[in-house]
């Protein structure tokens, strides 16, 4: 490609830029691909695309800092403003800057350190674990994730991989089992991961719609643990995330409907196991209170 040429980029082109479908791109154009995508990030919100936020954690551990060396500036035709999504129609323009050292760069940074290759390794197989794991292969998936040796170095690349799919996926009881399998091959890795579970359970909420998702998906985990295992999330631990969102729940707070709409999710999924739990008394006249409370919008007191 001559200098100042540009190229157009598909939605489809784009999706292959997947961290899970990463090995599908030919080893010759992934650097120089990877590095469009560091800079198309930086203006166009390509979440439509990208399944899970996983890249640049990734790129960084594998590439290194590729920000330092992105190529030139990346404009869109159709508006030269940044979007907040992605239409199926939609090209982006990659314009060749007027780097020389290019193929330098490039071989520079394909380069893989020996001292990483395992922990890459170890990473790249367990997450394809967890982008196969179904309830029908399950035995198998957690066969093969007990042979794999997890060193130290996988920390928390592995810990965000763990941490993403069992918060962004309906199979969150599988990602659990998994995860307690992960305290027999690393217990260092699997303690960080629980204490970020536990640590994001009593952060406050706020109006981004993204971080409302992760938090839910988070309330789930901490339920799905703790109904799985209490000696992980323990009885006590569980019920003060409870309160925590039941305290919540006034109106005078902004965001009361988003604590009340988790208060219930956890709710339905934990109540059905545990009714006999006197923990639960308060909680549930608290609920009841606020569906009889006209103040309250009319479809959050039928939540």
């Amino acid at each position: 490609m001559s200098k100042g040429e540009s190229k157009q980029y598909t939605r489809d082109e784009l999706v292959r830029l997947n961290v899970y479908r990463l090995r599908q791109i030919p080893a010759d154009k992934r650097y120089t691909l990877l590095r469009q995508f560091v800079v198309t990030e930086r203006d166009v919100n390509l979440s439509t695309v990208v399944k899970q936020p996983v890249i640049p954690s990734y790129l960084k551990h594998r590439y290194g800092d590729l920000t330092s060396h992105a190529p030139g500036p990346c404009h869109d035709v159709a508006s030269s403003s940044a979007s907040s999504s992605f239409p199926p129609n939609r090209t982006l323009h990659m314009v060749r800057g007027h780097d020389h050292n290019d193929d330098h760069i490039s071989r520079r940074k394909l380069y893989v350190r020996k001292s990483e290759t395992e922990a890459d390794l170890v990473i790249e197989q367990i997450q394809e674990i967890l982008a196969k794991l179904t309830d029908g292969n399950k035995e198998k998936m957690f066969a093969e994730f007990k042979s794999k040796n997890i060193p130290d170095d996988c920390g928390s690349i592995l810990i965000d991989k763990f941490y993403e799919f069992a918060v962004n996926n309906y199979l969150i009881h599988l990602y659990v089992e998994l995860i307690f399998l992960l305290a027999d091959k690393n217990p260092r890795i699997y303690q960080q991961l629980i204490d970020r579970i536990e640590t994001i359970s009593f952060e406050e909420l706020s109006a981004d719609p993204m971080e409302k998702r992760i938090r839910m998906g988070n309330l789930m985990l901490t339920g799905e643990i703790y109904l799985q295992n209490p000696r992980v999330i323990s009885h006590d631990h569980f019920f003060k995330v409870v309160h925590f969102l039941a305290d919540r729940t006034d109106l005078k707070n902004s965001l009361y409907a988003d604590y009340l709409q988790m208060l219930c999710e956890i709710s339905k999924k934990v109540l059905p196991s545990t009714h006999t739990d006197s923990q639960w008394e308060p909680i549930v006249r608290h609920l009841l209170a606020i569906s009889r409370n006209r103040e309250y919008d009319h479809r959050f007191r039928l939540l």
